[in-house]
């Protein structure tokens, strides 16, 4: 199962990297990436839609401390039209027969001297480049740096005409992951249909967007909770982040303040941009900005975490207990014909005892255990019998509808018991 090559291939993934790569016409270009991405794949396929644009690239890959106009001209094998030329941007770009990209994939350097460098270069190129196609000049080589904001110690270079900056944020969606995860269902031939429709729908609202977490947790969502909560701890731990000082409350309390909405440019508050760095944010439309699962369950916000989990759980469990619901109402009236819900017993209150009258196909949950489990199970023969394979199935479903109901989610072992009851019943 490969769900990170999978979710690269999504709509919002590819308008991102569509994005990126167009913007080649301009000057410079920042991706800005968290912590927790990876920087190779995301550059991969930066430079793969480049070179399918027909774009030359000079690929710097490690820097080695060098001055950055020294070691770009180097990869980009520029020809210095004598060797006393001053190694400038400037005079770098007005070099004839350079490749169209210079693709930097770090900068590689904590020392803040070399930072400032690199910061300096970036702005320099931006703008020099800017003013030579204000100019008409043509076959002005494009930058593209992939960055994590600690490359620059939390300070980016100063925006200018020429610099384009993208953050990799708010993508992809729930929808999205849930369309990874289902084709990375189908090409698991060893996976039970049940823990593939959990999957599709568990993962997605846990991991908000987090691919390599929807990775790591694959197998564990099916596993009990104890286990899907270490997974989580471990991921977190994994990152080889600094030790996250902050409660909480007081990230919580940062993100209600901002009732942030990304925007096209995915620009995000500047005041969020270290736990961003950190990777303890997370966004997508369907739920918006919220603390990352991982931290959660480091911190032992076990309620939180299980309340990501109920979301994902109550947007298919209760479709699939009210079908449940459906289908044996309709096999009762087939065989029992319309007065059944009230033919041996009535419902609850009047309100039930009146829709039941109206529709028998909306008799409850609690009505139908009531007949198929009690009514007459201490008689020596009674019309129900022929049914009574179906108590165990409408008990599951009562449970588990009764468990979404009060917000409480639900164990797979729970789920995978209704799914082959039901398939057992053939309902």
């Amino acid at each position: 199962m490969d769900l990170e090559q999978l979710v690269y291939s999504l709509p919002s993934t590819q308008e991102f990297i569509d994005a990126v790569a167009h913007d080649f016409g301009a000057s410079a270009t920042i991706v800005i990436l968290p912590d927790n991405l990876s920087r190779e794949m995301v550059g991969r396929l930066i430079r793969n839609r480049a070179e399918a644009l027909g774009l030359s690239i000079a690929a710097l890959f490690d820097p080695q401390e060098k001055p950055p106009v020294m070691v770009s001209a180097e990869v980009m094998s520029a020809d210095w039209p004598t060797p006393r030329t001053r190694r400038t941007v400037t005079n770098l770009l007005h070099i004839h027969g350079l490749p169209d990209v210079l693709y930097v994939h770090r900068i590689a350097s904590s020392d803040s001297r070399a930072i400032q460098q690199w910061k300096t270069f970036i702005e320099d190129w931006a703008q020099e480049a800017h003013n030579l196609r204000e100019r008409g000049v043509r076959g002005v080589p494009a930058l593209c740096v992939i960055a994590k904001l600690r490359d620059f110690d939390f300070d980016l270079p100063n925006t200018n005409a020429g610099l384009s900056t993208f953050w990799w944020w708010g993508f992809p969606s729930v929808l999205e992951m849930k369309l990874a995860c289902r084709l990375a269902n189908e090409k698991d031939d060893f996976g039970s249909k049940a823990a593939q429709r959990w999957r599709e729908n568990v993962i997605p609202s846990l991991i908000v967007g987090d691919v390599q977490l929807g990775e790591r947790l694959w197998d564990a969502v099916t596993e009990d909770a104890a286990c899907l909560m270490r997974g989580l701890v471990e991921y977190w731990e994994g990152m080889d982040q600094p030790e996250f000082v902050e409660s909480i409350g007081e990230v919580s309390d940062l993100i209600n303040s901002e009732n942030y909405t990304p925007s096209d440019s995915h620009q995000l508050p500047r005041n969020l941009w270290p736990l961003w760095a950190d990777g303890a944010l997370a966004y997508t439309p369907e739920y918006g900005l919220e603390v990352h699962p991982a931290l959660l369950a480091y911190k032992g916000q076990i309620l939180d975490v299980e309340h990501m989990i109920w979301r994902g759980q109550s947007e298919f469990l209760l479709p699939m207990v009210n079908d449940i619901r459906l289908r044996v109402c309709q096999d009762m009236t087939a065989t029992y014909g319309h007065d059944w819900p009230t033919k041996w017993r009535s419902p609850g209150n009047e309100y039930e005892i009146e829709e039941a009258k109206r529709n028998p196909l909306g008799t409850e949950l609690g009505h139908l255990d009531q007949l198929l489990r009690h009514e007459g199970r201490y008689s020596d023969r009674h019309e129900l019998d022929e049914k009574r394979h179906l108590s165990n199935l409408i008990l599951r479903a009562k449970n588990i509808r009764n468990q979404i109901a009060h917000y409480n989610s639900v164990a797979f072992e729970d789920y995978k018991k209704l799914f082959d009851e039901r398939m057992s019943a053939g309902i």
